[in-house]
């Protein structure tokens, strides 16, 4: 049996219509105010920087709680209501693990910024721009702190 090239171009055609796809796309995280994170997809300058995250495969994904057992098929009202929950629950679940994340990279930031005044406060004579990076520092600090300590409110709600 030969297959014409419109035969083919048309299989190929009914096979890309069809076939579902993964849309990939960049995420870049924005830090242009203090406190202020923006999310694109699109690089708005040197102060964003591309995020790294784990494939859609490979995301956590939301457990039944300890005893729960999968809901049996019911009415209509009742399977809908049941998606509702398991997307709600699924956002909730997202939620949480980005906010875990946004806390580990302020910990991170803030453990830099620790061992740096560590460093310049050990230095017996510092200059005037030392004097000013220590200042400068110390305020990161308590920034990267205040931040985790909203971070970690936010994760209990």
């Amino acid at each position: 049996m030969k297959i014409s090239l419109f035969n083919a171009a048309s299989l190929l055609l009914c096979a890309v219509t069809f076939c579902p796809s993964v849309a990939m796309a960049d995420i870049y995280r924005c830090d242009k105010q203090a406190g202020v994170i923006t999310l694109s997809n699109v690089e708005k300058g040197k102060s964003c920087k591309k995020m790294v995250l784990p494939p859609p495969e490979k995301r956590a994904k939301p457990s039944l709680a300890d005893g729960q057992k999968p809901a049996p098929a019911g009415t209509a009202a009742e399977t809908k209501q049941a998606k509702s929950k398991s997307t709600y629950d699924s956002a909730v679940s997202e939620r949480k693990r980005i906010i875990q994340e946004e806390i580990d990279l302020e910990q991170e930031r803030l453990n830099k910024t620790n061992e740096k005044i560590t460093a310049l406060t050990a230095t017996k004579k510092k200059s005037s721009a030392q004097d000013k990076e220590l200042n400068t520092l110390q305020q990161k600090q308590s920034l990267y702190q205040s931040n985790i300590s909203l971070l970690q409110k936010e994760l209990s709600k």
